[in-house]
This record gives structure tokens, C-alpha cells and sequence, in this order.
């Protein structure tokens, strides 16, 4: 079988992805002073305010030393808090910072724009269409990486 074609998506599928994580949301992130990592979890930070960096490992798929790494330096850039727990004093739970929330607006309104972009010269069939691939696509790789159900088998 002739695999040329299907290497040609995944090698566009990279590109995609690359340009994803610079472009317009490169220049939100950079004026913060964050790399890409550090911006998705100021994204998820501002989605799950308050979380623990148990939680946020989960989210992100990651070691818990990574998340540390990456809180540590999201700290020291002012844009977000740890807190104690009340009666619990070992849990440590995150906040954003005004300068983080300042920040997470901005990136927020640079995706929007991007997404608006992106996406204006889809029809809403095409739009529908690729949801759906895209949604096929992510089962087969959560299947592959052991993370999901087989088709057709119980999640």
C-alpha cells in the first residue's frame, strides 16, 4: 500500500500544529515573557482556578515536576499565586495573579481573533466535516497511545 498520501496529512498536521503555537498567540505568550508551555497552563489555569498541580499533571499529561518547573516560572513572572489549603496545609492550590489574568485576557482575545481567521473562509458543512475527522482522528490516537476504548468497545 502506497503510504506516500497518508504522510503527506500527518506532515500537514505538524505544520499545523506549528503554526499554531506561533503566529498571533506566539506574540500574546512572548509579551508575558512565556514560552508555549507556560501559556497553556496559564490558559488552563484561567479555565480551572484554584487547581492543584496534581490536577493540572492530569490535565496536562505530565510529570508532576514538570508542572513545578513550570508554575515555579509562571511565578516568578508575577502571574500566578500558590496558596495553602485551609485545613489541609499540604495542598497547594493555584491562582492567577492580576498580571496572570491581565495576560490570560490578552491571550484570549488573540485566539479569538486567530480562530475568527482561521476559520472565515469554512462552510459550515466543511466546518462540520472536520469536526468530525478531527474527532475520529483524536479516538485512533487516544486507542494507540493506550489511553482510550477500541471502536466499539465500552468507554
Amino acid at each position: 500500500m502506497d503510504t506516500a498520501p497518508q504522510e503527506d496529512l500527518l506532515l500537514q498536521l505538524y505544520q499545523c500544529v506549528g503554526l499554531l503555537q506561533r503566529g498571533k498567540l506566539q506574540a500574546a505568550r512572548q509579551g508575558g515573557g512565556m514560552e508555549h508551555k507556560q501559556g497553556r497552563l496559564l490558559y488552563l489555569l484561567n479555565q480551572m482556578e484554584g487547581a492543584s498541580q496534581k490536577d493540572l499533571a492530569n490535565v496536562l499529561d505530565s510529570r508532576p515536576a514538570s508542572v513545578s518547573d513550570l508554575i515555579d516560572r509562571l511565578e516568578r513572572l508575577e502571574l500566578v499565586d500558590r496558596r495553602r489549603g485551609g485545613s489541609d496545609r499540604r495542598k497547594v492550590n493555584l491562582f492567577l495573579a492580576q498580571k496572570g489574568k491581565d495576560t490570560a485576557s490578552e491571550m484570549a482575545a488573540a485566539r479569538d481573533t486567530m480562530v475568527s481567521e482561521l476559520f472565515a473562509d469554512f462552510t459550515e458543512e466543511e466546518m462540520a466535516l472536520l469536526r468530525r475527522l478531527m474527532a475520529k482522528m483524536l479516538r485512533k490516537l487516544e486507542v494507540m497511545n493506550g489511553l482510550g476504548a477500541p471502536d466499539g468497545a465500552e468507554k
